[in-house]
């Protein structure tokens, strides 16, 4: 299967303006997809996209972005594993950066 956007764009393949020629593409392409489908976001992802704009949507993908960046390099941990609210919150506090978290999780191993 293809790479959709989003799984482009957050491996650092593409830059996040090709989203229009994405949505190009699918507008001439018979795929039985829904946009938000082809292009391989979630629900609140395209609610941000649709109801805000290009900025909004960038502004949530580069937050994972962030976090999985974050958390990987710190941890060495599947990410997941590691906070498993992960990609259900937006605000990175809630991860407790080099706060409590990272306290608890060093006081484990």
């Amino acid at each position: 299967a293809m790479k959709k956007f989003k799984e482009k764009y957050l491996a650092g393949e593409i830059a996040f303006e090709e989203i229009d020629d994405y949505s190009q593409e699918w507008g001439f392409s018979d795929s039985t997809d829904t946009l938000r489908e082809y292009l391989g976001l979630n629900a609140e992802e395209e609610d941000a996209w649709v109801s805000v704009g290009d900025e909004a949507l960038k502004e949530l993908l580069d937050e994972q972005l962030r976090d999985e960046e974050y958390l990987t390099q710190t941890y060495d941990l599947p990410v997941l594993a590691a906070v498993p609210d992960l990609l259900k919150s937006g605000e990175p506090s809630r991860y407790g950066y080099g706060g409590d978290y990272a306290a608890a999780w060093r006081g484990k191993s």
